[in-house]
């Protein structure tokens, strides 16, 4: 029997260990070939969705070996094997590898199960994917099922706050390479936040001119970010304004205070949610005090003169004091609140002082000018008269060359004829440096001389050489003498009681107001007499007694007074007092003839005399009639008083 035995070729086969490859998932070969002879060549070609290959010369089991992880798409695995005698056959397998979308869950942080209105919360998404991410979409209120993107970023967190009290859905939609995409979302509870906030860490309270911190400026924006809800803003600034604004207090204000007081500030706050804070802080505002002490009156002063303030404040110590000259950077004082001149030269200078207290107060005067001024000023007389009649107004006047004058002390001092002292009459300023004053010149014949003393308001003072000039008497005030010759031999008899009277003597005679103002004063002696010092107690001690003795209404109206080894008599009239200072014994024609004199006078200034205001010119003649006191001739009535006549 013939037997024929047929060679039986192989047969090439395999299968995945997961039937469905998915993405990212590794999966491997499991060999199914049949072959009778034995497989001598085993060949693997794996073709990608890009048509790319790569092939392997693997027998099964090291093929079984390798753990495949492929992306989705379509794919080719081709097995072609070989047996010793070179039987062959092939087995391709056409395969998807499924797509595997992103896994993301959202979370929001801080984890809480509730979160405070304008809170910011950070929502990441946490995702496992086997392809790149390429965008994440967020939708932080989504409605239902909706997703409606707010926005959009590279990056797999974002922030976001809730502006309304509620409850909440956010979601994210993640986006692979692939195109897949995945939404997640994360439920948010918003509960209402209130108001929070302190003075001291939320407002800004700002000096923007540190030159004027009496000004402030506040800043409560950082309330305002955290609680744009805030309805309604009041400031009230503690001096008794207040501003109300609507909304929250975004915007800065600002607020000028005057720096005399401390002041408490209160900001009230009030949200949609019915809500209201107030927060409060003390403001210490009072400037420290800067006053010039020296110079007081004026400003002109001597180089080497110094110049002093007082500086104080509610709450010390200073924490800096300075001064500057004419703009120049400011500097320490060398000594206390003194600046020292020593070395100036004439002319204007610009001080300015700055205080500062430990409060952050800023005190500053930059209106103190100062006049160095070491010239004494110089003096023209312009009256160049040689001659004048009795009676008659004579206009002196001079031209004074200094800028820093002092009108005050620009004063007149005349020397009648037959008087032993000057007279001061202060002079009267005219335009361009002129002072003059109008002299009456007295119905007595000889040699006036004057001459003018005039100071600075630094203190610089000069004194003019005396100038001269002859007094001359009209015809009838020549004839005056000869015409009283009847009424001297008429009074024969009087004279002969005053040649008695000889002995008694006038040194000093006062003509006082009522109030204690001295209206004249005259003496018979050469020099202008006693020692100034005595003259001036003599006169304090008149005024004493007159306080005294005449404050009851009495029919009297003669007083005595004795000072030292002299007799004073005081005369009362109706607005004038007559003190008479004698050498000798008192007697009652000298009273007599105080009184006539008195009289007299009265009589001639009764207008001037009824309120009198100071003025001498007013009551020029007054030593006149008072130096009949020295004569030894009676006293006439006013009637035949010869100024009455003409």
């Amino acid at each position: 029997i013939n037997i024929e035995i047929l060679d039986i070729g192989p047969t090439a086969s395999f299968r995945f260990s997961n039937a469905d490859p998915e993405e990212g998932i590794p999966f491997t070969i499991i060999d199914e070939t049949y072959t009778y002879d034995g497989i001598s060549t085993w060949s693997w070609t794996l073709t990608y969705p890009d048509s790319t290959y790569q092939t392997w010369s693997l027998n099964a089991s090291d093929m079984e070996s390798i753990e495949f992880v492929l992306g989705n798409g379509s794919y080719s695995m081709q097995l072609q094997v070989v047996e010793a005698d070179g039987d062959s056959n092939t087995f391709v397998l056409d395969f998807e590898v499924a797509e595997i979308p992103p896994l993301v869950t959202l979370i929001a942080r801080p984890l809480s199960s509730s979160y405070l209105e304008f809170q910011t919360i950070t929502l990441s998404a946490q995702v496992q994917s086997h392809d790149e991410v390429t965008g994440y979409q967020w939708d932080f209120v989504s409605l239902g099922a909706q997703f409606v993107m707010d926005v959009s970023t590279d990056s797999n967190e974002t922030t976001y706050s809730y502006s309304w009290i509620g409850n909440y859905t956010a979601k994210v939609n993640v986006t692979d390479a692939d195109g897949s995409y995945v939404i997640a979302e994360a439920d948010i509870e918003v509960i209402d936040a209130g108001l929070s906030a302190s003075f001291e860490s939320d407002v800004d309270v700002l000096r923007e001119d540190l030159n004027r911190t009496n000004e402030l400026t506040f800043d409560a924006s950082a309330i305002a970010t955290r609680f744009p809800d805030i309805s309604l803003t009041t400031w009230e600034f503690g001096d008794g304004s207040k501003e109300i604004l609507p909304g929250p207090p975004s915007e800065a204000i600002t607020h000028e205070y005057d720096p005399i007081h401390d002041y408490v500030v209160n900001l009230t706050l009030s949200d949609d949610d019915g809500n209201t804070l107030i927060v409060s802080k003390t403001l210490l505002l009072i400037q420290p005090s800067i006053e010039l002490i020296n110079p007081i009156d004026d400003n002109v002063i001597r180089s080497g003169s110094p110049i002093r303030f007082i500086i104080g404040d509610d709450s010390p110590p200073l924490v800096s004091v300075q001064y500057s000259v004419d703009s120049q950077p400011y500097m320490d004082f060398a000594t206390l609140y003194s600046i020292d001149t020593s070395g100036w030269t004439d002319g204007a200078y610009s001080l300015s002082v700055r205080a500062e207290d430990k409060d952050g107060n800023v005190a500053v005067i930059d209106d103190v000018e100062i006049r160095i001024d070491d010239t004494s000023p110089t003096v023209e007389v312009l009256w160049s008269g040689i001659s004048a009649y009795g009676g008659d107004k004579v206009n002196i006047s001079i031209q004074i060359t200094d800028d820093n004058i002092d009108p005050d002390s620009v004063v007149l001092l005349i020397k009648y004829p037959g008087d032993d002292s000057a007279s001061s009459l202060l002079m009267r300023q005219g335009v361009d440096g002129q002072f003059y004053v109008l002299v009456e010149m007295p119905k007595r014949a000889g040699i006036v001389e004057f001459y003018v003393h005039v100071a600075d308001l630094a203190g610089n003072e000069i004194t003019t050489e005396s100038n001269y000039f002859d007094v001359k008497l009209h015809f009838i005030d020549a004839a005056w003498p000869y015409l009283l010759v009847a009424a001297m031999i008429a009074m024969v008899g009087t004279g002969v009681y005053f040649l008695r009277e000889s002995k008694i003597a006038v040194d000093e005679t006062f003509v006082i107001y009522n109030d204690g103002r001295m209206l004249a004063h005259s003496t018979r002696r050469l020099k202008p007499g006693m020692d100034d010092q005595v003259l001036s107690s003599m006169f304090v001690a008149i005024q004493d007694f007159i306080k005294d003795s005449f404050k009851d209404e009495t029919s009297f109206t003669l007083r005595k007074l004795d000072f030292g080894d002299k007799s004073v008599l005081i005369e009362k009239g109706d607005h004038l007092f007559l003190a008479v200072v004698l050498h000798g014994k008192a007697s009652k024609k000298v009273a007599k003839k105080m009184k006539d004199v008195l009289d007299n006078i009265e009589d001639e200034f009764s207008t001037t005399l009824v309120d009198w205001d100071g003025d001498l010119d007013q009551v020029r003649g007054v030593t006149d009639m008072v130096s009949r006191l020295y004569s030894k001739a009676p006293i006439l009535p006013s009637i035949l008083d010869r100024k009455k006549e003409t």
